[in-house]
């Protein structure tokens, strides 16, 4: 585990790039030293492409790709994810230069479309736990199923874990207007996408 503390993105780029990674996924590549990056990853067969964005400010990600240089593989585009997307990006540029860990777990917890947490459990949407890094302390804020006040518990990454069950109640809901949520939209900027709201 020290040495993964003391890798900087440089490295955990270098190391996902000859990953044979085989997903389309967004990942957060985050550092002590207070470097950040997101790497968006599309796998075609044998082949695959990567591409990072920076930001001086703070990194968004959804399900869907940002990178315009990712927009010809990003062939599963919904409302749903533009609409988180949005409430992240719109949230935090209201904050400038005042996020701290309770406005980002009050976005986690608030649900759609006022914040990103999703009760859909049955329509293959719901949020199975959220999670606020530190990498200064090298923690994590973790809540299990529906994020909540109540449920935060905090891990440390510098001393041992023990395993244990967490038992997370569910309490399913459905989108208001499904077929407007569930949507599939076509490739575009955020800026393209600002229309879907």
């Amino acid at each position: 585990m020290n040495f993964l503390l003391k890798m900087r993105c440089e490295d955990a780029i270098y190391l996902l790039k000859n990953m044979p990674i085989r997903s389309n996924v967004n990942l957060l590549i985050a550092d002590t030293y207070g470097n950040a990056t997101i790497a968006e990853t599309a796998c075609f067969g044998d082949d695959r492409k990567i591409s990072f964005r920076n930001s001086e400010d703070f990194l968004v990600a959804t399900n869907h790709y940002e990178s315009n240089e990712m927009l010809p593989y990003d062939n599963n585009r919904r409302r749903h994810s533009v609409i988180r997307y949005n409430t992240i990006k719109d949230y935090f540029s209201k904050k400038k230069g005042s996020i701290s860990v309770e406005s980002i777990k009050t976005i986690l917890e608030e649900k759609v479309p006022k914040g990103v947490c999703c009760p859909f459990y049955e329509d293959g949407l719901g949020t199975l736990h959220s999670m606020v890094f530190d990498t200064t302390e090298i923690s994590v804020q973790v809540c299990f199923g529906a994020a909540s006040p109540q449920k935060w518990e905090t891990i440390s990454f510098n001393s041992p874990c023990e395993n244990s069950k967490i038992q997370v109640p569910i309490n399913n809901e459905f989108p208001q207007n499904p077929k407007t949520f569930w949507e599939h939209l076509n490739p575009g900027s955020m800026e393209q996408n600002r229309l879907h709201r």
